[in-house]
């Protein structure tokens, strides 16, 4: 614990004296906690949260808001955020970097983050992305199957098809609405391999439904 307390501290950018006095404790009080020489009480930790320190990180080492990941690896996980490589393999990054975090809160951020983007970016942009993302994980693909990590390439493989079929979809569909591409990316985010088959079937029907509904209020 004495670790993650001191690992906090640096990552909200607070030197000891100034960490200790949010806190309500002394120097020498906040030192003995990152030495490991004593434990923090309730209230300390309470002010702490106060001042945006994760405490489930603090008290079981386990990370659930991504935010408070160290500043390279948050760069890190936004930047594969931007793609599609799939969140198997983006969690398989964070816990080679000694990063344990939370995999479902994990999948729940890379959706966010991807279904954002999606929402906020000129259709045409988006696809174009997606098109640079596919053939970008094709290539990591190849690299990672070049080192052995058959898995690892089968995750990427798999992720690219699935993702061009979404977007061979859209594209010959009359008329696209953001909306629903927003939405369909945001479930294959959270969705297992297993089960891309059903859903992509099953997002795509709906997809189809919207659009004639919008054609009939014409």
């Amino acid at each position: 614990m004495n670790r993650r307390i001191t690992l906090e501290r640096k990552r909200i950018g607070q030197n000891q004296k100034e960490f200790a006095d949010a806190c309500g404790v002394s120097e020498r009080t906040q030192q003995n906690y990152e030495l490991g020489v004593s434990f923090p009480k309730v209230d300390y930790l309470q002010k702490a949260a106060e001042l945006g320190v994760d405490l489930n990180y603090i008290l079981t080492g386990e990370i659930r808001n991504m935010d408070c990941l160290p500043k390279g690896l948050k760069s890190a996980l936004d930047t594969c955020c931007q793609g599609t490589i799939a969140v198997d393999g983006i969690y398989e990054m964070l816990t080679d970097n000694g990063a344990n975090v939370n995999f479902d809160a994990l999948k729940r951020y890379v959706a966010d983050k991807r279904s954002e983007r999606v929402h906020n970016t000129p259709l045409r942009e988006t696809l174009d992305d997606e098109r640079k993302a596919i053939a970008n994980s094709k290539i990591i693909a190849e690299q990672e199957l070049q080192k052995g990590n058959v898995a690892g390439a089968s995750n990427l493989i798999q992720y690219a098809e699935y993702s061009e079929k979404t977007l061979q979809s859209i594209e010959t569909t009359a008329k696209v609405r953001k909306d629903m591409l927003y939405y369909l990316i945001n479930q294959l985010c959270m969705l297992n391999d297993d089960n891309f088959e059903r859903a992509f079937l099953a997002i795509g029907k709906i997809y189809l439904e919207q659009e004639l509904k919008s054609k009939d209020s014409e």
